[in-house]
């Protein structure tokens, strides 16, 4: 039953993520030929016509925010069931794992040779982790 359930939590959980992915860090690959305009967070724009000094731009607490919403949004739909926030947190980890995947090969790509290195993104990937670990604490918390 459990696999089931995990099965039926992982599609809208990776959909939600694509979707994410599609709007928000996608438009990042066509910096080097039409710029980039995106919407931030708070309702603005981020713009940038070219890449020059703007490569590192969508590093700067830009994807963050999306991030922190989706997870919230899916931890407070989970509710308060531990191993149901469990299988959550798998999904949640799969996804922030994916996005920044997909910024770091953006990032490679719009730099030069020789200087094509993919950035490590282990940092962000252990924040966004402690800042789900919190929010899952806090639900189980709250049943208790």
């Amino acid at each position: 039953m459990t696999l089931s359930a995990n099965a039926g939590m992982a599609k809208p959980i990776k959909d939600r993520f694509a979707k994410l992915i599609w709007e928000q860090v996608r438009p990042w690959a066509y910096l080097d030929t039409d710029g980039v305009d995106v919407p931030t967070f708070d309702g603005g724009r981020l713009s940038a016509p070219d890449p020059t000094g703007q490569r590192n731009v969508m590093w700067d607490n830009y994807i963050e925010p999306f991030l922190e919403d989706l997870c919230s949004q899916e931890i407070t739909a989970a509710g308060t069931d531990a191993q149901q926030l469990k299988q959550l947190r798998h999904g949640l980890f799969r996804g922030v794992v994916r996005t920044y995947w997909v910024m770091a090969d953006i990032h490679r790509n719009l730099w030069p040779l020789p200087f094509r290195t993919r950035p490590d993104t282990s940092r962000q990937v252990a924040a966004m982790m402690n800042f789900i670990d919190t929010r899952i604490a806090a639900a189980i918390k709250r049943a208790a």
